[in-house]
């Protein structure tokens, strides 16, 4: 049984309105600043699609995300790109705050990129490309993690320099290393995909659709936007959605340079939406983030509607998980792309939120609205 989060909700709030104008603002990331603030850096769109412009916005607040500072530009897209968007930010050991961003120039270039701040993001270094190899890489929103070594892993989606999106031996998933605080960076030693012989049927199908089915069936299960976390036994899980009916998931036990191979996490029915999971200060319970499909059968047109907002927990390092409750309601039309930060005795979650529009069919719009919510610790550790 759910449980109950309307008593654990501090704050929550749509930062910035895209209901009616048909633009979008959101896949960004929140930091806790050693001063006692949050720092909050995010995408803010031209247009709704994926490669229309989009330029870097910040914004600070000093009384635990109740109120926020008005927008800054912190980047503008070049004029020789199409846009900066998926922010990530990462506090460092060394106290230095590190923010990594996609630069996507064309179709088939699209790197990420990491500038250091020293002085709690008041002035930045200059950007870096973190990978030199060409192509074209996904790489979430609030990805970028440090292990409690000191690596730095930024976990990828690679299609290559020429790439095929709808093929699905096209995207392989890897890391990008740094072991010196971020300031050069390595591939790791090995990049996965969903072995055909990995891929499970959905839990529920609609019989009047049977040709949804067909990759699945011959075991094509297509791996993207990735995301690691480290573990309390000190291995590293990454996960990946599909559009298989489940996100997948794989192990590292040397600090992401090789991986075991993808398997299903299968207690949940998930749309080919995103994922993100943390590990609660202190503790060694995780929380994941993502929408649960369960009754609603693959193929139906409903299937992959992004919605509800649900959180899961896992106490034996990603082995197993349960449901733990909504964080949105079913009514919310979609939410995506989510930021977790811990924050004193909070944690501060940001994502998308979506609209109903009516094309041929009624159906969600995802890529719509930044939505801020803020809700006690202590939910997560009941």
């Amino acid at each position: 049984m759910d449980k109950k989060i309307e008593s654990y909700i501090v704050h929550e709030e749509i930062l910035k309105d895209h209901s009616t104008d048909g633009l979008r603002s959101g896949e960004g990331a929140v930091a806790s600043l050693k001063d006692g603030s949050l720092y909050m850096v995010y995408s803010d769109f031209a247009g709704g699609a994926d490669h229309d412009k989009a330029n870097l916005i910040e914004r600070r607040s000093h009384d635990g995300g109740i109120t926020w500072s008005e927008p800054r530009i912190l980047l503008s897209t070049p004029e020789n790109a199409l846009n900066l968007m998926s922010v990530s930010l990462c506090e460092l050991k060394n106290k230095s705050l590190a923010v990594v961003y996609l630069k996507k120039t064309s179709n088939s270039d699209c790197i990420p990129h990491i500038m250091i701040s020293k002085d709690n993001a008041l002035s930045w270094g200059k950007p870096v490309a973190i990978i030199t190899r060409p192509g074209y890489y996904v790489v979430n929103n609030d990805r970028l993690i440090q292990l409690s070594s000191g690596h730095l892993l930024l976990p990828y989606n690679y299609y290559g320099d020429n790439p095929d999106f709808g093929k699905v031996e096209a995207a392989i998933c890897g890391c990008s290393i740094s072991d010196d605080s971020g300031i050069t960076w390595r591939l790791s030693k090995t990049e996965i995909k969903v072995k055909p012989e990995n891929a499970i049927m959905p839990k529920l199908i609609d019989e009047n659709n049977p040709r949804a089915l067909v990759d699945v069936k011959v075991g094509r299960v297509q791996c993207q936007e990735p995301g690691v976390v480290e573990l309390a036994n000190g291995k590293i899980c990454m996960w990946c959605r599909t559009p298989g009916g489940y996100a997948y998931h794989a192990f590292s036990v040397d600090g992401g340079d090789t991986w075991s191979d993808f398997k299903p996490i299968t207690e949940f029915s998930m749309p080919c939406g995103p994922q993100s999971i943390a590990r609660l200060p202190g503790s060694n319970r995780l929380i994941m983030l993502y929408n649960d499909r369960d009754g609603v059968p693959y193929g139906n047109s409903q299937y992959h509607w992004r919605r509800p907002l649900t959180i899961a927990v896992s106490d034996d390092n990603a082995l197993t998980w349960r449901r733990h409750g909504l964080l949105e309601p079913e009514t919310v039309p979609s939410n995506c792309y989510y930021s977790i930060c811990f924050h004193r005795d909070n944690v501060v979650f940001t994502y998308y939120e979506g609209i109903m529009e009516m094309h041929k069919v009624c159906a969600p719009r995802n890529l719509t609205s930044l939505k801020l919510k803020i809700i006690k610790k202590s939910y997560f550790e009941l």
